[in-house]
C-alpha cells in the first residue's frame, strides 16, 4: 500500500515525464495538431442551434400530434444529425417536446407519421435529403463559417 505522498510523488514523475515529451515533440516538429477543436467547435455550433430552433418555435408549440399546447423543449433534427451536411440547417429542425424528441427513437409507427408531416411542412425536404447523403467531409473551416452564422442569427434583433 502507498502511502499519500508517495502517490503525489508518482503523480508529478509522470507529469514532469509527459512535459518533457511535449517539449522534445515540439523541438523535433511532431505535435500533432490540436484534434480537441472541432469535437469543441460541433459542440458550440449544436448549442447555439438548439437555441435558435427553441426561440424560433416557442410560441407555436411542439408540431407532432397533440391534442393540447405542449412546450418546445428541444431541437428535433428531422435528418439525423450525425449528417453533418444539414445538422445545422435550419429547415431540418424543430422545436419539439421531450417525449415526442424520445418517441421517434423508439416508435416506428411514429417515425413514419412524422415523415408524412415533414413532407407536408417543409418545402426542401427532398433538397435537404440530397444534402444529407453529401460523403465529403466537413472540414474546419466549414464548421468555423456555420459557428460564425449561427452567431449572427442569434445576435440579431428580432423583428
Amino acid at each position: 500500500m502507498t502511502t499519500y505522498a508517495e502517490a503525489i510523488a508518482k503523480i508529478r514523475l509522470r507529469a514532469e515525464r509527459k512535459e518533457k515529451r511535449r517539449e522534445k515533440a515540439k523541438e523535433l516538429g511532431l505535435r500533432k495538431p490540436k484534434l480537441d477543436k472541432i469535437p469543441l467547435l460541433i459542440k458550440k455550433n449544436d448549442a447555439i442551434f438548439s437555441l435558435i430552433i427553441r426561440g424560433r418555435d416557442a410560441k407555436r408549440g411542439c408540431p407532432f400530434f397533440h391534442e393540447v399546447f405542449t412546450p418546445v423543449q428541444c431541437c428535433f433534427h428531422i435528418i439525423p444529425r450525425g449528417k453533418h451536411w444539414v445538422r445545422w440547417d435550419m429547415d431540418n429542425a424543430v422545436g419539439s417536446c421531450h417525449s415526442c424528441n424520445y418517441r421517434y427513437e423508439q416508435d416506428h409507427f411514429f417515425v413514419h407519421d412524422v415523415i408524412a408531416w415533414v413532407r407536408k411542412n417543409v418545402p426542401r425536404y427532398e433538397e435537404i435529403m440530397l444534402i444529407a447523403n453529401t460523403k465529403e467531409p466537413m472540414g474546419r473551416e466549414r464548421l468555423e463559417k456555420i459557428h460564425s452564422d449561427l452567431l449572427a442569427k442569434i445576435q440579431a434583433p428580432r423583428g
